[in-house]
């Protein structure tokens, strides 16, 4: 009996070795949770960053193959492809450990697609994002709701470079963003659209990078399809959202530094003259007077919008949701209140459409709750 025991002993220890080792591996190894970089990372990171055999100097810092940092006397020969993908790769494992370590940390089970995007975007940016606090972090952490567009505005506030919006980082950044979204691996082409306005300095994300899903309504007035635009919808929400690019930066010249910016960027002449005219007889004389029905509703709703939020701000609920045509006539009569809000606009607006005020706010306010939904 004791002969058996001394033999059993070496394994009897092995066990209890093994159980302590998994009682002191991190949450996610111990979870099954560990993941590695998918085909559709890899593939987007060579894309990006391209093949380069010669090493580069950038931002005061040598590189090499795709993207890999080294140092000013490495690499004298150069690197074959082959070569660079293994620096790449070692690279990767690296950002999969600290990933899945983040992921480990807060319980979270990310997808693939969701891994694949956060990797692609650890190797361009680094892994400092993981300690901070942006939009991105709370997304990845599960904190925060994660509607399309909003996964497209986390990534998107890491397009600049140097205090300006880079367009490159912004296709970057959209492309991250759309295989966060689809576990299939490759970014869909037209998922999303954006528009970058390179303004001087004192710029902030929301004003210089705008970005939208394609489909989607994101304007302050009726939808286009109500209306029967519905061919036109894309045409009607790149309105809705372009309209007071300028206002921010330059509200002495609103409307007119828009057209001028949009002209710079090679936008439609068509969506230069629908955006700024919203700005007929309010502003500069010159300005297009509103033709198109749609431009016609985006004049009168552009103030009135301002109103019924402020309205709505009163409220306990503090939302759209709830509010009635009522309780907006009600402080719509009090010239007072929110007195920046022109009433002889909107009532221009109303007669422009052929709609009497009850009906233009009704509807404003149908179009608002809608925008709150918007996913």
């Amino acid at each position: 009996m004791k002969q058996n025991m001394r033999k059993r002993t070496p394994l009897a220890v092995l066990l209890a070795l093994c159980l302590a080792m998994q009682l002191c591996v991190p949450a996610a190894m111990a979870s099954n949770r560990l993941m590695r970089a998918g085909d559709a990372a890899i593939e987007q990171i060579e894309e990006e960053e391209g093949f380069r055999a010669e090493k580069y100097s950038s931002g005061g810092k040598w590189y090499i193959g795709y993207g890999t940092e080294c140092g000013a006397e490495d690499y004298p020969e150069g690197i074959t492809r082959e070569e660079a993908e293994l620096l790449l790769m070692s690279k990767v494992e690296a950002y999969e450990a600290k990933l899945n370590d983040f992921f480990g940390r807060y319980d979270v089970t990310p997808t693939q697609g969701q891994f694949d995007a956060l990797i692609c975007f650890s190797y361009n940016f680094g892994t400092g994002w993981m300690s901070g606090t942006s939009d991105l972090v709370k997304i990845a952490r599960g904190e925060k709701g994660a509607t399309r567009l909003e996964v497209a505005h986390a990534f998107g506030e890491w397009c600049h470079s140097g205090g300006q919006a880079q367009a490159g980082l912004a296709d970057r950044r959209l492309q991250e963003a759309a295989i966060y979204l689809d576990d299939s691996t490759r970014a869909a082409e037209n998922e999303f659209a954006y528009l970058i306005i390179n303004m001087e300095s004192g710029t902030s994300y929301e004003t210089d990078f705008a970005v939208y899903e394609i489909g989607k309504t994101y304007g302050s007035f009726p939808k286009a399809e109500k209306l029967g635009y519905g061919d036109e919808a894309d045409f009607w929400e790149i309105v809705g959202l372009l309209h007071d690019l300028d206002f921010e930066m330059y509200p002495d010249e609103h409307c007119i530094k828009s057209q001028e910016i949009m002209r710079e960027n090679g936008l439609d002449e068509r969506l230069i003259r629908a955006t700024a005219s919203h700005g007929y007889g309010l502003h500069f004389d010159g300005l297009p007077e509103p033709q198109h029905e749609m431009e016609k509703v985006l004049f009168a709703t552009d103030e009135l919008t301002g109103l019924i939020g402020a309205v709505a701000l009163m409220r306990p609920s503090k939302s759209v949701s709830d509010l009635e045509v009522k309780s907006v006539k009600k402080k719509y009569k009090d010239k007072k209140f929110a007195a920046g809000c022109s009433r002889e606009v909107i009532e221009r607006g109303a007669e422009m459409l052929g709609w009497d005020l009850d009906t233009l706010i009704e509807q404003t306010i149908l179009a608002m709750r809608a925008s709150i939904h918007v996913e």
